[in-house]
């Protein structure tokens, strides 16, 4: 490696002092002010409205049950699916599982109709187990107990 030339020492130490002179007038701001000397003087604040759509969901997309501008209500399938809607009368837990459900027995992995909305949607019986039912939909799962014939129709039953 050649010798380099170094910067004349009268460069250097000029430098240096310009240095330790600039650090020492930041020094000497940065010690000047005080939280006392700083205050707010106007704070920022923002306040959407009320209808005002989340700038971070799709656009088109609404929540459930919410009214849309000069239009009915907008009910997804999911909300039609509930527990109540099915009558699960009586489960076999044999060697193949199977469920009476609304008065027609299926196994696990079978299909069964029902209209939700007005519109024809195929129920998947995901799992039989003691004493429930499992039906799913899409990644929708509504889990169905057994009812006996007491809780059915108790005012005929009384009758006999």
């Amino acid at each position: 490696m050649p010798n380099l030339p170094l910067p004349p020492l009268s460069k250097a130490i000029n430098s240096a002092a310009l240095l330790l002179l600039l650090l020492a007038g930041f020094a000497g701001e940065a010690q000047a002010q005080t939280t006392e000397d700083l205050h707010v003087a106007r704070r920022s604040s923002f306040e959407s409205p009320a209808d005002a759509r989340d700038p971070l969901t799709p656009i088109g997309w609404q929540k459930q049950g919410v009214v849309a501008v000069g239009g009915p209500v907008v009910r997804t399938v999911e909300s039609y699916i509930v527990p109540t809607s099915f009558v699960v009368s009586s489960i076999s837990l044999d060697r193949i599982p199977l469920a009476v459900i609304n008065g027609k027995a299926y196994g696990e992995g079978d299909t069964m109709p029902f209209i939700a909305g007005g519109e024809k949607i195929a129920l998947q019986i995901y799992a039989i187990r003691d004493g429930a039912v499992t039906l799913r939909f899409k990644a929708y799962q509504v889990i169905c107990p057994i009812r006996s014939a007491q809780l059915l129709k108790p005012a005929v039953l009384l009758e006999r």
